[in-house]
This record gives C-alpha cells, sequence and structure tokens, in this order.
C-alpha cells in the first residue's frame, strides 16, 4: 500500500501544477512521452494490485494519433543520452562549429529514407564527431564507423580486432602489443601506420587536449608528466605496424577500457598534426570528419536533422555490403510512426511503445538486459550540502525505487544497488544495503546531519533524456520533496548540463547510461581521482584514497576470484558513501524492421552500429 500512496501523491501534485508542467515538458520536446509516464502513474494508482501489474495497462494504450502529428510537427529533437550520453533544442548549432560544406548542407535535398540498400536509425543530435571529446556512445559507435577503432566491442560486451589484427599481452598485463592490419588506407588515399596511432594517444594523454580519455590512460608510463614535448616513452612503435603500450602498473582490464563503448578510434596524423591541442575540440573539422579509415565514409551532417555515411569501399576489410546509413534525429515517438510506415529501419524503443510495436508485420521487437544504469549523480566534492554522507543516503532511503522502476520502464529492467554488478563471474556483491524505501529514515539522517529544509536543492536534467527518465527524475522531485528536501527541477541542454556537470555547478544531475555491468574496472572511470573533469567522468567529484587503491588493485590480477573480492570491498564502500542514487538497470528494447539482415543487437544500447559493416537489406 506505500508504494500506491505515494505514485497517487506525486499524481497530484503534477495534477495541481499541470500548465507549468505541460509547458515544461513541451520545451523538452518530450510532452507525448511524459502523458504516457503519467497514463503509467494513472493506473498505478487506481489498480489494487502493485504498480508492476499495471504494465499490460499501460502498454496497452499507446497514444499513436494525437501525439504523432504534435510531434512531427514540434521536432526534429533528439531522444536520450547515455547517455549518454546522452542530447538538444536548435538554438545549439549556434554553439556547434560550422564549415563552408556544413552550411552548404544546410541546403541540399533531403534524402530517400529507407530506399535501395541503405539503412536508417534512430540517433540523438551530437555534440562532437571528433572520438577525442566525446563521453556518449550515441557518437562514439559513429566515430568507430567513420574513423575505425583500435579494438571495438562487440555485441557480448567483449573487445575484439578493429584496425588491431590481433593483441598480444605479457604475462603481468603491463605490456600490451598491437599488431596493425598492414592494408589499412585513410579515405584520402593515405596509409595509416602505427606514427597515427602514436599520434592519436599522445594528443588523448596531454593534457592541454582536454581529451575525456586522458584519466583511462593513465597508467601509460610517463602518461601522468607528458606534456606533449617528444615521445611518450610508454608508447614504443618497432615498425610501421607495431605499436607496443607499457603500463607502469599491472592492469588486466586494459583492453575492456580501450574498447568499452565504441573504442579508441584513430586520427590520421598527417590532417591533424599542425592543429594545436587546445585548439583540436572547437576545429571545424570536430564537426565535420571528412578524413577517416572506418568502414564508412562522412557525406553531410544536417544539424539537428540527420548525418549520412557512404560505404568506404577502399576498407582494408571486406567492404560494407549497404550503400549508405542515415542516423536520423526524431523524436521516438516519430521515431515509431515511422518504423510502422518503413521509413525507419532501427531504434531504441520506449517502454510505453513495446505493444504497439508488436503488432507490426514487418518489424519485430527485441529487449535485453542492459549493463547500462539510471542514475543522479550527487556533487560530493565541489557542494558543502551533500559532504555528509548521511545526507546522500537520506536521497536513496527516500526514494520508491521499486515503484519508479515499474512506472519508467512498465517492468522492463533491474534493480542494482552499485555500479558494480557484472559480468557473470563477478555477479552482485554481497553486504549491500538494499535502501528500502523508508522516507521517515531519511528524514531522521537529515535532521542529525543538519539539513537546512529551507533551502531548496536543484536536480538537472536534460532536453535530451528519454521519457522513461523524465518519469524517474519526475517522481524522485515529489519523493525527496515530501521527505524534506525541497527540489526544484532545472531543464537544461544537454550541452549546458554537461558543462555544469564537469564545472561541479550543480546539487543533482539526472543521467544515465554506461557499460559498468561489463567489467567491474569500467566504473573507475566516474569514481577515481585521476578521472575528474575534464580528463574523466568523475562529474561527482568523489575522491576516496581506498577506493582508489581498490581499483588499482583490482586490475593488478587476473584471478577472478582475488578480483571479486577486491571489488566487493570496493562495492561495499560505495554503497554506503552514495556518491550516485542509482535507480535501476533498465533493459535494452529494439524496434527493427525485418529487412535489415545481419544485425545483432547488443545489450549496450548506443552500440548499434557495432557491425553495421555486415548488414544487408532485403526489400
Amino acid at each position: 500500500m506505500e508504494d500506491r500512496t505515494s505514485l497517487q501523491q506525486v499524481l497530484k501534485k503534477l495534477t495541481d501544477e499541470q500548465i507549468s508542467r505541460r509547458k515544461l515538458i513541451q520545451r523538452a520536446g518530450l510532452f507525448a512521452a511524459a502523458a504516457t509516464s503519467i497514463s503509467t502513474l494513472l493506473a498505478a494508482c487506481a489498480d489494487d494490485d502493485d504498480v508492476a501489474d499495471t504494465d499490460d495497462d499501460v502498454a496497452a494504450e499507446p497514444e499513436t494519433d494525437d501525439t504523432d502529428d504534435t510531434e512531427v510537427e514540434e521536432t526534429d529533437d533528439v531522444v536520450e543520452e547515455e547517455d549518454d550520453h546522452e542530447e538538444e533544442p536548435e538554438d545549439d548549432t549556434e554553439e556547434e562549429p560550422e564549415t563552408d560544406d556544413a552550411e552548404e548542407m544546410d541546403d541540399a535535398e533531403e534524402p530517400d529514407f529507407g530506399e535501395g540498400g541503405s539503412v536508417t536509425v534512430l540517433w540523438r543530435t551530437p555534440v562532437t564527431l571528433n572520438p577525442l571529446f566525446s563521453n556518449t556512445g550515441i557518437e562514439q559507435q559513429v566515430h568507430r564507423s567513420l574513423y575505425g577503432a583500435i579494438l571495438k566491442v562487440n555485441d557480448q560486451l567483449e573487445s575484439e580486432p578493429d584496425l588491431a589484427d590481433s593483441v598480444d599481452v605479457n604475462e603481468d598485463a603491463t605490456q600490451y602489443t598491437f599488431n596493425l592490419n598492414e592494408n589499412i588506407m585513410f579515405t584520402d588515399g593515405e596509409q595509416m601506420t602505427s606514427d597515427d596511432v602514436r599520434f592519436t594517444f599522445e594528443r588523448a594523454i596531454n593534457p592541454d587536449t582536454g581529451s575525456i580519455w586522458r584519466g583511462r590512460l593513465s597508467n601509460i608510463e610517463g602518461a601522468e608528466d607528458y606534456d606533449g614535448d617528444g615521445d611518450l616513452e610508454g608508447i614504443v612503435t618497432p615498425d610501421e605496424y607495431t605499436v607496443e603500450l607499457n603500463l607502469i602498473e599491472p592492469e588486466a582490464g586494459f583492453l575492456n577500457n580501450l574498447a568499452a563503448f565504441a573504442g579508441f578510434c584513430i586520427l590520421p596524423k598527417h590532417i591533424w598534426e599542425d592543429i594545436n591541442p587546445e585548439d583540436m575540440q572547437e576545429n571545424t573539422m570536430s564537426m565535420n570528419p571528412e578524413v577517416g579509415a572506418g568502414p564508412f565514409k562522412l557525406v553531410q551532417y544536417q544539424t539537428d536533422q540527420f548525418l549520412e555515411m557512404e560505404r568506404n569501399d577502399e576498407w582494408f576489410r571486406e567492404p560494407p555490403q549497404l550503400e549508405r546509413i542515415y542516423m536520423r534525429i526524431l523524436e521516438p515517438s516519430v521515431g515509431v510512426a515511422q518504423l510502422e510506415t518503413g521509413e525507419l529501419d532501427i531504434m531504441q524503443l520506449p517502454y510505453t511503445e513495446i505493444e504497439r510495436t508488436e503488432e507490426f508485420d514487418h518489424a519485430e521487437v527485441i529487449s535485453i538486459p542492459s549493463p547500462a544504469i539510471n542514475f543522479q549523480v550527487i556533487n560530493v566534492g565541489r557542494n558543502e550540502r551533500f559532504a555528509d554522507k548521511r545526507v546522500r543516503q537520506a536521497l536513496w532511503y527516500a526514494l520508491d525505487h521499486d515503484g519508479i522502476m515499474n512506472a519508467a520502464t512498465l517492468g522492463n529492467g533491474t534493480r542494482v544497488l552499485t555500479p558494480i554488478f557484472g559480468p557473470e563471474w563477478m555477479g552482485e556483491p554481497e553486504g549491500l544495503n538494499p535502501y528500502d524505501y523508508d522516507p521517515e529514515m531519511a528524514r531522521e539522517l537529515l535532521e542529525e546531519a543538519g539539513w537546512d529544509f529551507d533551502e531548496p536543492m536543484e536536480a538537472m536534467y536534460r532536453t535530451s533524456d528519454t521519457e522513461d527518465r523524465v518519469t524517474i527524475i519526475t517522481i524522485c522531485q515529489q519523493q525527496w520533496t515530501e521527505a524534506g528536501m525541497e527540489t526544484e527541477l532545472t531543464l537544461l541542454e544537454r550541452s549546458e548540463a554537461g558543462d555544469r556537470g564537469s564545472e561541479g555547478d550543480f546539487d543533482i544531475y539526472q543521467i544515465g547510461g554506461g557499460m559498468m555491468g561489463a567489467e567491474p574496472s569500467i566504473s573507475a572511470l566516474y569514481f577515481t581521482s585521476w578521472n575528474v573533469p575534464p580528463h574523466g567522468a568523475n562529474t561527482a567529484h568523489y575522491f576516496n584514497d581506498r577506493v582508489d587503491e581498490l581499483y588499482q588493485m583490482g586490475q593488478a590480477t587476473s584471478d577472478l576470484d582475488e578480483r571479486r573480492e577486491i571489488y566487493t570491498e570496493l562495492a561495499q564502500i560505495w554503497n554506503d558513501e552514495v556518491p550516485w542514487i542509482i535507480n535501476h538497470s533498465p533493459n535494452t528494447v529494439y524496434g527493427v524492421t525485418n529487412r535489415v539482415q545481419g544485425f545483432i543487437p547488443s545489450s549496450y544500447v548506443d552500440n548499434i552500429l557495432w557491425n553495421a559493416e555486415e548488414w544487408t537489406v532485403e526489400d
């Protein structure tokens, strides 16, 4: 009954504030999504059964006619982010670097999506097309398609060769030798060699570049002190096709981290070497990469509309059979409508659209567990209000996570209590506090910590958030407020939210994504002291010497029993200190038309293109 009562309270407050909420969500281009989510809450509150039992009722009512008409008129926007990363309204175009070519593209004729030997995929607005600066999988999968990666990650989230034919690892995991294919040509006819690989690693590590990769590569010998002057000592290139990376400490998960998301992509040295590291991010080529070595080439990117790639016939492996891939930037409800008409082939499917899509004769729905999580980052290190862990624990106790998960995912999710929850050898760590829903405990902890109940806190979320994340943060706002933490929601464009997160200018930051369930060491990117922005993704600005030590210990051994013991202790510390509030791990759900052959779904939703070079179509 507690679940049902809390959801009724949320619904009442949303009803009382209907006009302002309506305007807010319309600004985000997510009105139809939120409306469907509120229908979920209505069904949950009206029924005598538990929240989880309302799935069929909600899913049986896809709001197609009105919402499709409305959103087609309103949007050429984005869906979520992962994650990321992650993605924005029209005025974002003013922030993106443009070229004369880009301006000419705006006048180009729109292609015939879904025609011939092409596949059309739902996408979200990118912030960058330069692989050194992206922190979201939606961009990184395109980077790998255009540039090629030293390694890539497959559908099982395992690393496998891409530009490298093979990798040799010494016994103590301190030396990794990459053997490049000898026939790799950039799209301008220049051959790729080990010099290009060295150049890309050195630019990623150079602090002047400001690359997101610097923290992940900090274990390479000489990386910590490298300033771009001369060769980095830990990188050895004995010949044109061999690259040795020498590490300071053993790192058993190094290949997983190098391949994570879509892999470490290689830049053409002859194109970028004359551009100063500090100028790379804002260079026009970062949004218009004309030269790469991936299976596809960029044709055009029309801001907030679509990105078009064509087959690279000179790719060193068997060239793709597809002629083109279109990445279309659409609202998810518009995407489902176009999936129904055949204009769109592949998309991440909103949970509220599963039952509708299952009725399509020409498409299928695929749902699989994900390595990602939905969560809120707490500003631990830059905001004194959240320095006391009792406040952070109170934030978690105040939330009805089972109710939130069922309302947001309609049962397509799994509750997790730390960012360490896989793979199979790791499993779920023992000895964790489940933080069962207890608003009274939350208020007691706040009182003990001296919380100022008169000062509201801010929870920021993004215009790119999917409808399930809008549902999550909306319910969080209500339940935190009920527990005595008055919460104000702030809706931001993805780029502005990312800037504020990196600068530590926030209270609570709604986000989601990641591949933490694939390998425990991946979460080091978010919680180690050497991964504070801009050189990593420790947006919480969380520091704990023992956590740093345990991540290093976990990397230093390949013995799975030892690693499990190390990461279990780490998970217990994390679960007690609460630098993030984890809601759940949402399933990845795809809608895919039957004309696409060879598509192998990845459990990481923003890895759709991992084997796009193997796709074919049957019209």
